[in-house]
């Protein structure tokens, strides 16, 4: 092996490591979001997210695949996507769940691959020799955080097909009703689109959709 293969190794090693590590493809502008959302994958990614912001404006690239996790984290989250200065597309893979598809309304272009799963509900409290007064802050606390889920899950759902000429009223009180019906909702790649969760299912090469990317909204 001479020594320009050598050199080009070490870089790639080098590169694989960091990209494995920080889960932020720096050349490609990608960040991967495939952690339970909690304090270490928050501060990761928000760091990724600002890292690249201060680099350049191009376009930011997400995977997203999170089973969710602590409501407050994850909404720091969603809101680091929200104010980013560079356009944001997300690709939701797999099954995505909880908080992971609150976050999946946050970018500017929302994408999902044609397998990819929702799995919605309200989330869970529980309580183990907790003070009264601690339980009851924590119970005011969740129902806030709730308002603000279904805020997220209608802002999106407006534009759904399911949801045309639908007031607000109406469309949250269908999610309402759904969840407390099934409590955990699955919904599957055409699902997500029918309900304005996502704004198209990604079928061709991800270069080629880009170029046309302004089209993929209308």
């Amino acid at each position: 092996m001479n020594q320009q293969n050598s050199n080009f190794d070490e870089d790639y090693s080098t590169y694989l490591e960091h990209l494995q590590t920080y889960s932020v493809d720096i050349l490609h502008r990608e960040i991967y979001l495939y952690n339970y959302i909690d304090e270490d994958s928050t501060v990761t990614f928000v760091k990724n997210i600002n890292f690249l912001n201060n680099i350049s404006n191009d376009p930011i690239i997400i995977y997203n695949q999170s089973m969710g996790g602590d409501m407050s984290l994850g909404l720091g989250i969603y809101d680091a996507i929200k104010s980013s200065a560079s356009q944001t597309i997300m690709i939701t893979c797999g099954m995505t769940a909880s908080m992971g598809t609150v976050i999946a309304q946050a970018p500017d272009i929302r994408l999902i691959y044609p397998s990819t799963v929702f799995l919605i509900h309200e989330g869970y409290i529980s309580f183990e020799e907790t003070e009264t007064k601690t339980a009851v802050s924590t119970i005011k606390s969740a129902k806030w955080y709730l308002q603000k889920l279904y805020d997220i899950y209608y802002s999106s759902c407006k534009s759904g097909l399911s949801f045309k000429d639908k007031t607000e009223r109406q469309v949250k009180s269908f999610l309402r009703k759904t969840l407390e019906k099934k409590s955990d909702w699955y919904l599957d790649a055409d699902e997500v689109i029918k309900y304005g969760l996502a704004d198209h299912i990604l079928t061709s090469d991800l270069n080629s959709l880009l170029k046309n990317i302004d089209d993929v909204k209308k």
